[in-house]
């Protein structure tokens, strides 16, 4: 299950995606739990909440070295994974200032406000504030960046 989940998505408009074909950038891979994803057909942003079919991941075997297990979502399709299009995640996001998002402006400690729009590179799959050959994936959500990392509202 994703792990940079910060506000609860809408457990009723979560879907199977073939999330491969629809990675950016465009990858052949198995895809991971917490990645964004585009619906190359409908537009749509999402988050995978499972890993595809035949993610694998390592096997954390305590004294073994290497290995991996299957970690897909269970019944997923071989290149699906469950996406869910709305809530906030915890994204790296370049480009913005730490901080409280709520704060008014000039206020200490204030960072990148809520409402600022997050775009996707289409060719580096690097999340940023700068539109140039990117895809809008949400906005800044109210709470705290702490470094990079962002929380993003997706599904608006």
């Amino acid at each position: 299950m994703a792990t940079n989940m910060y506000k609860k998505y809408t457990e009723s408009k979560t879907r199977e995606w073939d999330v491969v074909a629809m990675q950016l950038p465009a990858a052949t891979t198995p895809v991971a739990p917490g990645v964004v994803i585009k619906n190359t057909l409908s537009g749509e942003i999402g988050i995978t909440l499972t890993g595809s079919g035949l993610y694998a991941a390592a096997a954390g075997i305590p004294g073994v070295t290497g290995g991996t297990r299957p970690a897909g979502g269970a019944g997923n399709k071989p290149n699906g994974a469950v996406v869910a299009v709305d809530g906030t995640w915890l994204l790296d996001v370049t480009g913005v200032t730490a901080g409280d998002t709520t704060l008014p402006s000039g206020a200490t400690g204030r960072g990148t406000p809520s409402g600022t729009v997050v775009y996707q590179h289409n060719t580096s799959g690097d999340i940023t504030l700068t539109s140039t050959s990117a895809t809008r994936i949400g906005v800044v959500d109210d709470g705290v960046i702490v470094g990079t990392i962002t929380p993003v509202k997706i599904g608006v």
